[in-house]
């Protein structure tokens, strides 16, 4: 056994290895003991490796259909399994809906599918802005009611001439703060926070600039100033008190630094005399005049049978001077593009109370556009703004009766 397998080993190493196709035979356990026997080994003969049985093919039962990755059911050899990932299911794009005409529930108008009152595109609620989107280059000085050619500068309904003013530092001026709104509405006015260098007290917080033609109780005409007849006199209000106490004046700079009021600020928000004819259009959206209608600013309503067109099915009016505070101040927009108001008394005033007129405007219902119609005082129709609430006549003298 020992001479076969030397010359096993050296026919392998020295030899050329013959290919046959007749398989080795495997070696007895007999031989293999024998071989083992001169490397000592006491080990037992151990057992040929077991023949692996034929692999039956599986086939896998199909689970009830799911979202949840795929487990096959079978059990089988331990393998690692690796769920699929999921798929992303894209999203639908918004079908493109035919333009058909509805009718919108709201307001009665006809309107393409899918728009309504009040909303954008996407659904959500218009804001109280968008004005210059509807009515674009068309938004000039004529849309808030006056021409830069032909504009001339409106005062207070007050008596005139005036005295000279001589106000000095601390003296009560007669106001309310009502008609300190009203004015600042209309551009006659200004408010801000006093700085802290000019208080001197802790009673006294913010400072209000008007006019002084404008001070309805005690109205005067301003010092020569470098602004001319645009000068304000500045107060401070007493907030124990709920007193107006004369401060300076804004443009005169003698012993201040600053001016509380911009004159060239001033100056552009002056305001002027309403020119509006009919069929002007107006620089005012739906949505503003539903905005302003909550807090009884905005009026509106169906015109009669004898006004209404087919185009013209609605009307809407309010103060000359909020179509500048829509523009300025809800909008907003830059300084450089503020716009000045504009302003027009109603007829009936008396010596002792006045108020401003109403713009009335049609809406037209296919440009979407406000056009002026007529001043609420040239109305006969039953739906003519009385006086009430927050439009009510302004109190010249304290404890007159205002209507």
């Amino acid at each position: 056994a020992g001479g076969t397998h030397a010359a096993a080993e050296g026919g392998f190493a020295g030899g050329t290895a013959t290919a046959t196709s007749t398989p080795i035979p495997s070696p007895s356990c007999a031989a293999e003991k024998a071989a083992h026997a001169a490397m000592k080994d006491e080990g037992k003969c151990e057992a040929p490796p077991p023949v692996a049985e034929p692999r039956k093919k599986e086939v896998p039962v199909e689970a009830p259909k799911s979202n949840s990755p795929k487990v096959p059911t079978t059990v089988a050899k331990a393998v690692n399994f690796e769920p699929k990932p999921e798929l992303k299911v894209p999203k639908e794009e918004p079908k493109v809906q035919e333009q058909k005409q509805c009718r919108d529930t709201s307001t009665g108008v006809l309107r393409p599918t899918g728009e309504t009152s009040g909303k954008d595109a996407a659904g959500k609620k218009k804001g109280v802005g968008g004005v210059e989107e509807k009515m674009g280059k068309d938004v000039g000085m004529s849309s808030f009611g006056y021409n830069e050619s032909d504009m001339a500068y409106a005062h207070a309904p007050l008596q005139r001439p005036m005295p000279k003013c001589n106000f000095v530092y601390g003296d009560v001026v007669d106001m309310e703060w009502t008609w300190v709104v009203l004015a600042d509405a209309m551009g006659w006015a200004h408010q801000g926070p006093l700085p802290s260098a000019d208080k001197d007290s802790e009673h006294y917080g913010v400072w209000v600039c008007i006019a002084p033609g404008a001070i309805l109780r005690q109205p005067c005409a301003p010092p020569q100033a470098p602004t001319g007849d645009f000068e304000l006199a500045c107060l401070k209000y007493h907030e124990v008190l709920r007193e107006f106490h004369f401060w300076r004046w804004n443009a005169q700079n003698t012993n201040h630094q600053y001016s509380p009021v911009r004159p060239e600020t001033v100056v552009k928000l002056w305001p002027v005399y309403c020119t509006w004819k009919q069929g002007d259009k107006v620089a005012v959206s739906w949505q503003q005049i539903e905005h302003l209608h909550t807090t009884q600013r905005g009026f509106f309503g169906k015109l009669d049978d004898s006004e209404k067109t087919h185009h013209y099915r609605r009307w809407a009016c309010l103060g000359p001077q909020m179509v500048a505070v829509l523009h300025n101040r809800i909008t907003p927009v830059k300084k450089a593009d503020k716009v000045r108001p504009c302003v027009k008394w109603s007829p009936d005033q008396t010596a002792e109370s006045f108020s401003y007129d109403l713009t009335c405007m049609r809406y037209h219902e296919e440009q979407e556009v406000f056009h002026f119609w007529k001043w609420n005082s040239q109305r006969t129709d039953p739906a003519r703004i009385v006086y009430h609430k927050a439009y009510k006549s302004v109190q010249i003298y304290q404890g007159s009766s205002g209507r």
